[in-house]
């Protein structure tokens, strides 16, 4: 990533599948890493993402939305850990990302992207941020 240009301060990429815990990135990396697909050798990771109420993770999401056929994204879950980024294609384009962690299961992280994915289309109006993902816990105090 770094001979693309890419700024990968604070990235920590243990095994490349983005499925181990150690595994860490900023939305700023991931924002630029999309930018990337404007170029035509990249279009086909753009290509190739999910599409609401279409096809890939969001085939059966967001379906009677303006985001339908409109929002092309990575999704990604783990207990705890979940991503939504890329691009919303209509009138009003926008590249988004949004990571989230916290101590939560996969209902709560499929609420918290379609949430995200709610605000994209209400964009520029948009919902307090506050509203979209789960409060922190406590710290543990030993």
């Amino acid at each position: 990533m770094s001979k693309l240009g890419i700024d990968t301060t604070g990235a920590q990429l243990v095994d490349g599948s983005g499925l181990s815990r150690t595994d860490a990135v900023t939305c700023t990396t991931l924002i630029e890493v999309l930018g990337l697909t404007a170029q035509s050798k990249f279009a086909p990771v753009r290509d190739g993402l999910a599409i609401a109420a279409q096809r890939g993770t969001l085939a059966t999401r967001l379906r009677n939305t303006p985001l339908a056929g409109n929002l092309r994204a990575k999704t990604g879950t783990l207990d705890g850990v979940t991503g939504l980024g890329g691009f919303v294609t209509s009138d009003r384009p926008l590249d988004f990302v949004l990571l989230v962690n916290g101590t939560f299961g996969e209902p709560t992280a499929f609420a918290i992207r379609e949430g995200m994915a709610t605000t994209i289309a209400n964009f520029p109006q948009t919902t307090n941020v506050a509203t979209l993902v789960p409060a922190p816990n406590a710290p543990n105090r030993r």
